[in-house]
This record gives C-alpha cells, structure tokens and sequence, in this order.
C-alpha cells in the first residue's frame, strides 16, 4: 500500500505570472509542480519557460517547480 500524503500539490497553469507568484507565496514552492495541460488547445508550448522566465522566482524555486517537486512526489 502506497502511503497516502495528505499535501495539496498545485501545478502552473495559471496563465498569468501574478497567478503564479501567488500560489507560490499561498502555498509554498514545493507544492507547485510545472504543468502544461498537454494535448489541449489550452496548453503551454513550452511550459518550462513559463516557470524558468518568471520574473519573481528565485533560482532555487524555479528548480524545485520544474524539477526537484515531481522527482520527489514520484520518488524518482
């Protein structure tokens, strides 16, 4: 059985940097993972700029957004 974490995990798709600096400073970096709403006439074309561009983000929550959160969710 797969230990259930009871943390919400909240993702980018917010189409706006100010959606995204506030769900940031609300819920904390580590709990926002990068998405991109992939396969739909929504989505990002490239989701990672989105996060890496973002005027407010520190280098360290950039990463964690891109990468460090979902390795760590998905224990990889």
């Amino acid at each position: 059985m797969i230990p259930y974490e009871p943390i919400a995990v909240k993702d980018t798709i917010g189409y706006s940097d100010h959606v995204t600096e506030f769900l940031v400073a609300r819920v904390g970096a580590e709990r926002v993972l990068m998405g991109s709403d992939y396969c739909f006439p929504i989505a990002y074309e490239r989701p990672v700029e989105i996060v890496t561009a973002h005027p407010t983000l520190d280098a360290g929550q950039r990463r964690a957004i891109v990468e460090d959160n979902a390795r760590r969710r998905l224990k990889v």
